[in-house]
């Protein structure tokens, strides 16, 4: 009767160290076996006691240990965190007392090893996997360098014309303007500009109109009636092919222009017959009406006014804003109202009051 009751002690002891491992140990343990590795003989040594117990946890064992796999494929569970679990299954053992605790302890302790390292090495493999799949090919850099190489020169040179077009529009309204209050000041001091005694292009002219409005402008070089190596002499007309050759403007470097640089960079280019030039760049080019030379005139009140007012650039003959058939005197009225060159792309097809850009 005694040594009945001390072998049932035993089994029940066995069976509640058992049971008392955590849901996640229990999985762990059960995990191991289905790979075929020693944790399965392990487990099946602990579970032969077990045997003629009426409770077998298997099937929910089973349910946690597919929760578990299936958790740690979607990255849930980190190596540290499944240590946690799994080796927390035996630290409850480590102050039980008798041969049957002990022995529990010492296998629990090399199932929870063995465990650690497979889980570990796996997870380090999957991410290996996730790595090698993130990386580009040689193959795939060099088709979209290639990609972008193309777009790059599809664009670039429409978006280099779009700003160039912007600044030669913001310098052109901002001289206008300078201009305008220049000459109603003059004007305000000096009366009309027809009782200024003027004559079609002559030295005295120029400087004498160059005399009243200077004190109204801020001026960073003066150049006079001389001609000056650092101005804009020879110019060319829109086409940028043909020299302006005919006449007494053929050459700003004469004496009939009285020239002076602003602080912007704009050179001004005063003509006795009361019209100005603008070379907005200086002489760095490409020194052609209706891209960088534009002209202008002061009404009888003084206010500038663009040259080619109401005129297409479609239209045909010397004075037009046409690169094909025009000089290109008439293109300054365009850029400052219209604010853009495509003139110098599609200048066939454009109209004062009908179409105006080439898209």
């Amino acid at each position: 009767m005694i040594e009945e009751q001390r072998i049932r002690g035993q089994e029940g002891r066995q069976e509640t160290s058992l049971n008392t491992l955590t849901p996640c140990g229990r999985a762990k343990l059960r995990t191991d076996g289905a790979r075929g590795g020693r944790g399965r003989r392990l487990v099946d040594k602990m579970a032969k006691p077990l045997q003629a117990t009426t409770v077998d946890p298997l099937n929910a064992d089973e349910q946690e240990a597919k929760r578990v796999r299936i958790a740690e494929q979607r990255g849930r569970i980190s190596p540290q965190g499944l240590k946690a679990r799994v080796c927390g299954a035996w630290s409850n053992f480590k102050t039980g007392q008798g041969e049957g605790s002990k022995s529990l302890h010492k296998t629990l302790s090399r199932i929870c090893k063995f465990a650690y390292c497979s889980l570990t090495n796996s997870t380090l493999s999957q991410r290996e996997r996730v790595k090698s799949k993130n990386a580009f090919t040689l193959a795939e850099v060099l088709i979209t360098l290639g990609i972008i190489g193309v777009v790059a020169a599809m664009t670039l040179p429409n978006f280099i014309f779009n700003y160039k077009t912007k600044v030669i529009v913001t310098k052109l309204k901002r001289n206008q303007s300078i201009m305008s209050q220049a000459f109603k000041r003059a004007i305000a001091e000096e009366g009309e500009i027809s009782g200024w005694g003027l004559e079609t292009d002559t030295k005295e002219s120029v400087e004498l109109i160059a005399s009243k409005i200077k004190p109204y402008l801020k001026i960073i070089d003066d150049c006079g009636t001389e001609r000056c190596e650092s101005y804009t002499q020879e110019y060319y007309h829109i086409d940028q092919k043909t020299q302006q050759s005919q006449g007494k403007v053929k050459d700003f470097g004469s004496d009939i222009f009285y020239k002076f640089r602003l602080a912007d960079g704009t050179e001004w280019f005063i003509r006795s017959s009361v019209a100005i030039y603008f070379d907005i760049n200086g002489k760095k080019g490409p020194n052609s009406l209706g891209r960088d030379i534009f002209q202008f005139h002061p009404l009888v009140d003084g206010t500038a006014i663009a040259a080619g007012m109401g005129q297409d650039p479609k239209s045909h003959g010397w004075p037009y804003c046409n690169p094909d058939a025009g000089q290109g005197w008439y293109c300054a009225a365009w850029v400052i109202y219209k604010e853009n060159m495509d003139y110098l792309k599609c200048a066939d097809e454009l109209e004062w009051n009908g179409k105006t850009t080439c898209k």
